[in-house]
C-alpha cells in the first residue's frame, strides 16, 4: 500500500512521497525503511533522527525535517487503525473440532468456534459467535 493512500485511509495529513510503499507497522527502533511507526509521547523525540521506518505518525506541533510525516490530533489512536490495517483481527469459522470434548448440559450460544482438544465441562455456557 502506498504511504498516500494509508493516509486517505487514515485521515492523516501527508507530509512526503505519496507513492512510498508501506508494507507494515513497526516500534520506532524496530521499523524497516518499508514500514511506518509513531510518535505520541515526546520523551521519544530524539528517535526520530535514528529510526529508519518509511514514515512516522505524529501529531501537529512534531517538526521533523527530511522525514515522511502523517500529521494527526492523535498519533496513538491513528497507529492502532494501522496495525488494523496490515494486522486485521482474525475470525475462526464457527465450527466445533470433532476433537473437542463437551460435557452434557453445555449451553451453546449460535455459530460457536470450539477449537481442537477443547474440554468444556458442565455447568458452562458460551455465548454467540
Amino acid at each position: 500500500m502506498t504511504l498516500g493512500e494509508l493516509a486517505s485511509r487514515l485521515g492523516c495529513t501527508l507530509e512526503g512521497p505519496a507513492d512510498a510503499e508501506i508494507t507494515g507497522v513497526a516500534g520506532m527502533d524496530e521499523a524497516s525503511p518499508t514500514e511506518l511507526t509513531f510518535l505520541s509521547n515526546p520523551k521519544y523525540r530524539r528517535k526520530l533522527r535514528t529510526t529508519r521506518a518509511a514514515a512516522i505518525i505524529v501529531d501537529k506541533e512534531v517538526q521533523a525535517p527530511e522525514r515522511a510525516l502523517l500529521r494527526t490530533e492523535n498519533p496513538y489512536l491513528v497507529y492502532a487503525k494501522a496495525l488494523e490495517i496490515f494486522h486485521p483481527p482474525h475470525h475462526p469459522a464457527a465450527a466445533i473440532h470433532p476433537t473437542a470434548l463437551i460435557a452434557p448440559g453445555v449451553k451453546l450460544g449460535r455459530n460457536p468456534s470450539i477449537g481442537p482438544y477443547v474440554v468444556i465441562e458442565e455447568g458452562v455456557e458460551i455465548g454467540d459467535d
